[in-house]
């Protein structure tokens, strides 16, 4: 799975997080979260010091040079675009009843959730 899968899966599943499921499906999105959370913190945390090093470059209205956004835009395509060795289980939650989800949360899911069967 690629780097920007993962941090799309776990927006959609921190979504789902917060919405009362079935035991089984909270496990399985409860598991998913704690293999993808320390993925994405080093991302975030790695990007993030990027960005304060991009500052520290920056002129006194901390607008960066063309050059140096470039260079962060081609790090990060590169970055996102990196294999992350992370397996999670399919979750099904096309039995659970009045589940109300956001198409956005559908997306950022991806084939990771199942909300309809056979769709």
């Amino acid at each position: 799975m690629i780097l920007s899968d993962c941090i799309s899966i776990y927006s959609g599943l921190m979504t789902l997080y917060k919405k009362e499921l079935p035991i089984l499906a909270s496990y399985k999105i409860s598991s998913a979260i704690n293999k993808l959370e320390p993925i994405v913190s080093d991302f975030q945390k790695n990007r993030d010091e990027i960005i304060s090093k991009l500052k520290s470059k920056s002129d006194s209205n901390g607008d960066v040079d063309d050059d140096s956004a470039k260079e962060f835009k081609e790090a990060m395509s590169f970055i996102l675009e990196e294999e992350v060795d992370v397996v999670i289980d399919t979750i099904d939650l096309s039995s659970v009843e009045n589940l109300s989800v956001s198409p956005e949360v559908v997306r950022l899911c991806g084939d990771s959730v199942i909300f309809i069967k056979d769709a």
